[in-house]
């Protein structure tokens, strides 16, 4: 892998998304938003021959290349993940999975403090986590990315000293997360994805996990499929 540990991100996993280059310093050297999830398809190639124009780097010299996995929109997710593997593979160079909930955690205003990213899914769920966000904005996975009912994470919330809410969830269900707004706790939910700079930022911090292009899959959670259950965050 190129010893330059500059990266190109790719977040298509919700309604807003993106493309960035990211250097080994968490610099944004180019960013370009996708603001419609139904255009990711058709805009992503374009706006990633454009951030690397602007970065002035080409595809070879990168280190890796970032790619939100999910959870989120399955289809979504899995433009940005075949666009990241066939670039890869292309130049040769290796791949980071990014959670999209680690990647919404830090794009939270919290740090030193606790964040539960809450991104709608179907079926009235939330996908959901725990994340620990540094003072110098590293992350740290406490509870790892679940699909749950809002009872379920209302619980799982009381389990620790929440700081920060952030994601879609709370407009979806603003009503059931009201008592902790009214508490004093941040309730970001004017951020509806992860812009694409925090899954670079993120990828930085796993960058020695870099993998094959061809190991890359996006995540696909439910319920009844999820990697987490309530038992493993009660206390």
């Amino acid at each position: 892998m190129n010893e330059q540990k500059t990266v190109l991100a790719i977040e298509t996993s919700a309604r807003v998304g993106g493309v960035a280059v990211v250097a080994a310093d968490g610099r944004i050297l180019a960013e370009e938003m996708l603001s419609d999830g139904m255009k990711h398809g058709r805009l992503l190639i374009p706006a990633i021959d454009k951030v690397l124009s602007i970065a002035g780097i080409a595809l070879s010299e990168l280190g890796a290349i970032a790619v939100s996995i999910g959870p989120g929109s399955y289809t979504g997710t899995r433009v940005g993940v075949i666009a990241g593997k066939t670039l890869a593979f292309a130049a040769g160079i290796k791949v980071i999975p990014v959670s999209s909930l680690e990647a919404l955690a830090l794009a939270s205003c919290c740090r030193g403090g606790i964040v539960v990213p809450l991104q709608y899914a179907r079926n009235d769920e939330l996908y959901t986590a725990v994340y620990e966000v540094t003072e110098s904005s590293e992350t740290r996975t406490l509870v790892e990315d679940v699909a749950l009912e809002p009872e379920l994470v209302l619980q799982m919330a009381g389990a620790y000293s929440v700081d920060c809410f952030i994601g879609s969830g709370l407009d979806k269900f603003a009503a059931e997360f009201a008592e902790f707004k009214e508490s004093g706790i941040v309730c970001e939910n004017s951020v509806q994805g992860a812009p694409a700079r925090c899954v670079g930022r993120v990828a930085l911090q796993h960058y020695n996990s870099a993998i094959n292009p061809l190991e890359v899959e996006p995540v696909y959670m439910r319920r009844d499929s999820s990697p987490c259950t309530f038992e493993r965050f009660q206390k």
